[in-house]
C-alpha cells in the first residue's frame, strides 16, 4: 500500500518558505530567519527518507539500474531547474548591463555550466540584491544544493546495489566526522554554495541524506503517532531557523531536525488539514528552486523600490509563492510527459 507523508510535505513546505524568507529579507537589510540554511540540511534529511522508501527494494531486487534511477532523478529535478536557470539568466543579463555591473562576460559561461549542473568558480561580484560573490551557481544560487543531491543519489544506488553490507551508520559517521573538521577548520558547517566552502557540501550532504535512510529504518519501531508532539517539533524547527544561535543550530541540525521527521512521519491526517499539507509539499521545489530568480526579477523589474522593506519581503512572498503555485501545476504535467516518452515511471 503506498503511503503518503503527509506531514513531512507540509514540513518540506514550510522548510522552502524560511529559506525564502532568509533571502528574501537579507536582500532588503532585515535579519529574518538568519538560520534557515539549516532547512537545506532538513530537505537532505528527507531526501533520504523518502528515496529510501520508496525505491530501496527496488533497486535491492534489480528493478533499476543506474541509468533507470537517474531518469527518475531527473526528470524529478530538471524541469523546474531549467526554468529558474533561465530566470535567472534573464535577472543577470540585466543586472550586468547596470552602470554597477561587471559580469558580462561571465553570464554566457555560467549559463553554460548550469546547463549541465556544473558549478562555475567564479570570484567576481555579481549584482544581486546587495550584491553577492563566490557563488558556484550564480544564476540561480540554491541550485548547488540540486548538484549535491543527484551526487548522493548517485551513492545511495551503488550502496544498494552494490554495498549492502556496509552499515548505513558506517557512512553516517564518515559524514559527521567531515562535519566536525569542517566546524573545527572552518566556524561553520554552512557550506557547499560557494567556491571557498565547496568542500563542506560533500560531507554535508552524506550525513544528512544518511541519517534520512536511518531514520526510515527505525521509524515504524520507534516513530511517535501524536499529532501534538508533531506540531511542536514543527513548530521548535521554526523557531530554530529564526533563533541566531551556534549552539541552537548544531542542536537543530543533530538532534532535532532527524526527530522531527521520525515525530511526523507516522502521523496521518485528513480533511482541510491533509489538503493543506500536500499543497504546501506540492509548493516547496518550485518555490526552493524558482524563489532566487523571482527575487531578482522583482528587485530589478517590479517597482518595489518604493516600499518598506518589510512590506517588499511580504510582496514579493506572496508572489514568489502563487507563481511557484502555478509552476507546481505545470510541473507535474511535464513530469508526466517526460516519464511517459522515457519510460521510467515515477
Amino acid at each position: 500500500m503506498k503511503i503518503h507523508f503527509s506531514t513531512l510535505d507540509a514540513i518540506r513546505g514550510l522548510a522552502a518558505i524560511a529559506v525564502m524568507i532568509l533571502h528574501y529579507a537579507g536582500h532588503n537589510g532585515l535579519g529574518w530567519m538568519p538560520r534557515a540554511w539549516m532547512a537545506v540540511d532538513l530537505f537532505f534529511i528527507l531526501s533520504g527518507f523518502v528515496l529510501m522508501h520508496s525505491y530501496s527494494e527496488k533497486i535491492k531486487q534489480g528493478k533499476y539500474n543506474l541509468l533507470g534511477f537517474i531518469k527518475i532523478r531527473l526528470i524529478r529535478l530538471m524541469p523546474l531547474y531549467i526554468i529558474g536557470l533561465f530566470l535567472g539568466y534573464l535577472g543577470m543579463v540585466y543586472s550586468c548591463m547596470l552602470p554597477a555591473g561587471s559580469c558580462e562576460k561571465n553570464v554566457i559561461p555560467a549559463l553554460s555550466h548550469g546547463l549541465f549542473l556544473l558549478p562555475y568558480f567564479t570570484n567576481i561580484m555579481w549584482p544581486f540584491g546587495f550584491g553577492v560573490e563566490n557563488m558556484i551557481f550564480p544564476l540561480n544560487a540554491p541550485a548547488w544544493s540540486l548538484f549535491f543531491e543527484l551526487l548522493v543519489n548517485l551513492v545511495f544506488f551503488y550502496w544498494l546495489a552494490k554495498f549492502q553490507k556496509l552499515d548505513s551508520i558506517f557512512i553516517v559517521g564518515i559524514g559527521f566526522i567531515g562535519l566536525l573538521l569542517a566546524y573545527f577548520l572552518h566556524g561553520s558547517v554552512n557550506g557547499g554554495w560557494g567556491i571557498n566552502n565547496f568542500h563542506i557540501g560533500f560531507p554535508r550532504v552524506i550525513y544528512h541524506f544518511f541519517i534520512g535512510i536511518l531514520v526510515y529504518t527505525k521509524y515504524q519501531k520507534y516513530g511517535l503517532n501524536s499529532k501534538l508532539v508533531a506540531f511542536i517539533s514543527i513548530l521548535l524547527l521554526m523557531l530554530a531557523f529564526a533563533f541566531d544561535s551556534s549552539l541552537v543550530s548544531m542542536l537543530t541540525l543533530f538532534f532535532l531536525s532527524p526527530f522531527v521527521v521520525l515525530a511526523n512521519a507516522k502521523v496521518t491526517l485528513n480533511g482541510l488539514a491533509e489538503r493543506i499539507c500536500t499543497w504546501l509539499g506540492d509548493i516547496s521545489y518550485p518555490l526552493y528552486i524558482v524563489h532566487w530568480p523571482i527575487f531578482q526579477l522583482l528587485y530589478l523589474f517590479g517597482n518595489l523600490k518604493g516600499l518598506t522593506p518589510s512590506a517588499r519581503v511580504f510582496v514579493m512572498s506572496c508572489l514568489a509563492i502563487i507563481f511557484s503555485w502555478l509552476l507546481a501545476i505545470v510541473d507535474k504535467k511535464l513530469r508526466a510527459k517526460f516519464s511517459k516518452k522515457s519510460n521510467a515511471g515515477i
